[in-house]
Parts: structure tokens; sequence; C-alpha cells
């Protein structure tokens, strides 16, 4: 048996920690794609708006 199917194995016995392993891998993956989204769509948008604006003037 390897890590993979201990953890589902918990899971499926319903071990917290194994819930609360999953939740927190989960909400680091939202996290970070929230992250994305916001932090680095944004300054992307803001260079990208600014060299559309240097090339016409």
């Amino acid at each position: 048996m390897n890590e993979w199917e201990h953890l589902v194995l918990e899971i499926q016995n319903g071990a917290a920690w194994a819930i609360y392993s999953v939740v927190g891998y989960i909400w680091l993956v939202v996290w970070w794609g929230i992250f994305y989204l916001i932090y680095i769509e944004k300054n992307y948008l803001i260079t990208f708006l600014e060299l559309s604006v240097k090339r016409f003037t």
C-alpha cells in the first residue's frame, strides 16, 4: 500500500487527519488560483495596457 492508497483508505474510514489534509490541499489550490487570477492577471493587464499606451503615443 502506497501513500495515496493509505490516504484514501483513511478518508473512507473517516479519519479526521485525512479529511483535514485533503481540505488543506484543496484550500491551497483554491488560494493559489485566486492569487493567480487577482495578482498575476492584474499585473499582466496593467503591463499590457502600459505598453499599448506607450506604443500609440
